[in-house]
């Protein structure tokens, strides 16, 4: 399918790629076609965070720090920093914080990741093999402990609602060097099987490269240019193809390993010249936001899945403001961002 660049969008958006590592389609979205996005990273809208709307978190008794994961819906803004897990709602006023750091069976050893389910909040402490479920009033609902029972077994790092269970994506085997990338869990979090033949060949973790769409989820090697769909039936397909052309990041099946393509990521001048490495992707209807790097400044692709054409921002923030991560509620992206302010979180619109 033909995509065609659009550059009269209302406000540009804004745009963004999780810093925190190294600083087409018919009205009914038919969702087994595969896009084909050829994209110029050198046009671009240029974006100023200080035009946009925002709200300043300058409670500094909260130390919130570097953050680590943020998340929206559509009352509350969810900030994990410094293995704590804080609630505001969206004119930036401090909630609660949600669960403990200890050694006591209802608390969690460290806060690995955490995600969002109907009204609940979920906690995963990796370490700890605990898995805690709360509510915004930060009323412990329950606890799931995790087991591994086998060599065969695979835990996971992420993990999302999918059907009766949760996708996951699965943590890395040093020791066999590969690992399948995807498998299915149960409802309380039991492995099942395996899904598709996708791999990891090392333990690097950039951003959240697994998320929840409107009917699957979405997955993703952020050296990469292909983004997975993985619907009900557990079906793998590869729904979006991105090329920057003669910017693009190395295919991956020409190197031992991520490593070898991080290594040229590291390279200023390298990394001047090419655009990619992926933090997040959001599906919101017929628009699907892709954030990417490239020149040491944070991209937002916005891609029109009906119309095909396709918007390329680029993220200008002050001297004194270091993005730290983004988030979208389905209706508005935010980003994230420490400034001399405090922390300020900037939303994008539609």
């Amino acid at each position: 399918m033909t995509n065609i660049p659009e550059h009269g969008f209302i406000k540009p958006l804004a745009i963004f790629m999780l810093i925190w590592l190294f600083t087409s389609c018919s009205s009914d979205r038919n969702r087994s076609s595969q896009y084909v996005i050829e994209v110029d990273p050198t046009s671009f809208t240029e974006i100023n965070l200080n035009d946009c709307k925002s709200v300043v978190i300058s409670d500094t008794t909260l130390l919130i720090g570097v953050i680590r994961q943020a998340l929206s819906d559509n009352n509350y803004h969810y900030i994990h920093s410094n293995y704590k897990l804080f609630l505001f709602d969206k004119d930036g006023r401090f909630i609660c914080k949600i669960g403990e750091r200890g050694r006591a069976g209802n608390e969690y050893s460290s806060l690995h990741y955490f995600w969002l389910e109907g009204e609940s909040i979920y906690l995963y402490d990796f370490n700890g093999g605990k898995i805690f479920n709360y509510s915004t009033n930060n009323e412990l609902l329950s606890t799931n402990r995790i087991s591994r029972n086998g060599d065969n077994e695979y835990a996971f790092t992420y993990i999302v609602p999918l059907k009766d269970g949760y996708l996951g994506r699965c943590v890395w085997d040093g020791v066999a060097g590969i690992s399948p990338a995807l498998a299915y869990y149960s409802s309380d979090f039991k492995f099942e099987h395996t899904i598709g033949d996708l791999s990891i060949n090392s333990g690097l973790r950039l951003g959240f490269p697994l998320t929840k769409s409107k009917d699957g989820a979405l997955y993703w090697n952020p050296f990469g240019n292909k983004i997975y769909f993985i619907d009900d039936t557990q079906t793998v397909s590869t729904r979006y193809t991105i090329s920057f052309g003669k910017y693009s990041f190395p295919d991956l099946a020409s190197y031992k390993d991520d490593y070898d393509v991080l290594d040229l990521a590291m390279n200023e001048d390298w990394r001047r010249n090419h655009a990619g490495s992926f933090s997040y992707v959001f599906e919101n209807d017929n628009i699907t936001y892709f954030i990417y790097g490239m020149d040491d400044k944070m991209h937002i692709l916005k891609y029109n899945c009906k119309t095909h054409r396709y918007n390329n921002f680029r993220l200008e923030t002050s001297d004194d403001e270091t993005i730290q991560s983004c988030s979208s509620d389905g209706k508005n992206i935010y980003i994230y961002v420490e400034s001399e302010k405090g922390l300020v979180i900037y939303n994008l619109g539609k």
